[in-house]
């Protein structure tokens, strides 16, 4: 399973443990895949990509994302 760098967005606080409160939102490699998509999906470079080429190239980013994320934290 790919480390999907914990939640982007959590919702907490009042109601902490209530699950009607606590929303763990996206995770962080929904997010940096979506953010990829907008930038690929910007560039003229990438336009004669098929889909199937660009998610594979947005969940690379994401996980080069993520696994930097991970080398900093040390």
């Amino acid at each position: 399973m790919k480390d999907n760098g914990g939640p982007a967005f959590p919702r907490t606080g009042e109601g902490v443990g209530n699950p009607n409160y606590d929303v763990p939102g996206m995770t962080m490699r929904q997010w940096y895949k979506g953010m990829a998509l907008a930038g690929y999906s910007a560039n003229v470079d990438y336009t004669s990509n098929t889909a199937r080429e660009i998610a594979k190239m947005v969940s690379d980013t994401a996980d080069a994302m993520i696994a930097e994320d991970r080398e900093a934290e040390k």
